[in-house]
């Protein structure tokens, strides 16, 4: 367990969340890492939730984030570490706010999350990829 919470967040709390406002998992294929040579064909295929700009708003509108995050604050994170989760979840800085929710979740757990950017229309967003367990 990591420094920043005081009990484990279960895992059937933490993927109801993400299975409630991200669309179906998808299946990405990565090299295997222990091919060092990059004509290899190792490819293994493993099942990621994705988590983008979208699912944030499809959780706002949904009213999923803001009961996830109270949670998180009151029953999981040390007083000390309870900001990340009482922050406002307004403003262009909130999906920030809410990945790195996340990502303390994947670390505690040690869940492989992959960072993407997508470009869509001459912007780019940070798309992110939490394996499903």
């Amino acid at each position: 367990m990591s420094g920043v919470f005081k009990s484990q967040v279960p895992l059937s709390f933490f993927y109801a969340l993400l299975r409630g406002i991200c669309p179906p998992p998808v299946t990405l294929n990565a090299k295997n890492s222990k091919d060092d040579e990059p004509s290899a064909v190792s490819v293994s295929k493993n099942e990621y939730i994705m988590i983008d700009n979208g699912a944030f708003k499809r959780g706002i509108f949904l009213d999923a984030i803001r009961p996830f995050m109270e949670s998180m604050a009151t029953d999981y994170y040390r007083p000390k570490y309870a900001f990340y989760a009482q922050r406002l979840m307004t403003g262009p800085a909130s999906y920030a706010h809410f990945i790195q929710v996340i990502r303390h979740v994947c670390k505690d757990y040690k869940i492989e999350m992959i960072t993407s950017l997508k470009y869509e229309q001459s912007l780019s967003n940070k798309v992110y990829y939490v394996r499903c367990e």
